[in-house]
């Protein structure tokens, strides 16, 4: 079992102890959370003290969010649906999801159609991969836009010629 040591300042004394917490079971960041105070001789109501560690962290986990919430935003400007898994994010459109690493220059694009056949070949469609490029979200953003635009002209005129 690993522990990982956190700084907390009981909130009726201001004692500051050194806890380990199980790494599986550590609280959030911002959480109240009981333990024994020496000082008070009871359970009492514990935060993390504000160190570096903690400041870096929560720091870490603000700039996540605004990057998230800067990719979520883009998407929704074409009409795009997301969600987010660990540092990738998958974007649904009409034609198919679309899946890469957000936090990297180089973009490893992976896609899914949801027409569930290559359009070319007639073949099943599975994941595959599009491409490895180094370009910005937008960009990213912006060839599955295209994309898109260019399968379903394919596919208008696929059913025309029946």
């Amino acid at each position: 079992m690993s522990v990982r040591n956190m700084p907390c300042i009981c909130q009726k004394c201001q004692m500051e102890i050194q806890h380990g917490f199980d790494v599986d079971n550590v609280p959030h960041l911002d959480s109240e959370f009981t333990l024994f105070c020496p000082n008070c001789s009871s359970e009492q109501v514990f935060r993390y003290k504000d160190s570096k560690k903690i400041m870096a962290e929560r720091k870490r986990i603000r700039e996540e969010m605004e990057l998230r919430e800067y990719v979520k935003s883009l998407a929704e400007q074409y009409g795009f649906r997301c969600s987010f898994i660990y540092q990738s994010v998958t974007i649904t459109t009409p034609c198919g999801s679309w899946r890469f690493d957000y936090h990297k220059r180089l973009k490893h694009l992976m896609h899914e159609s949801t027409y569930k056949y290559n359009l070319k070949t007639g073949n099943e469609s599975f994941w595959h991969h599009q491409f490895d490029r180094k370009m910005s979200i937008e960009e990213v953003i912006k060839y599955i836009d295209n994309h898109d635009k260019a399968t379903m002209r394919r596919k208008s005129m696929k059913k025309e010629k029946v």
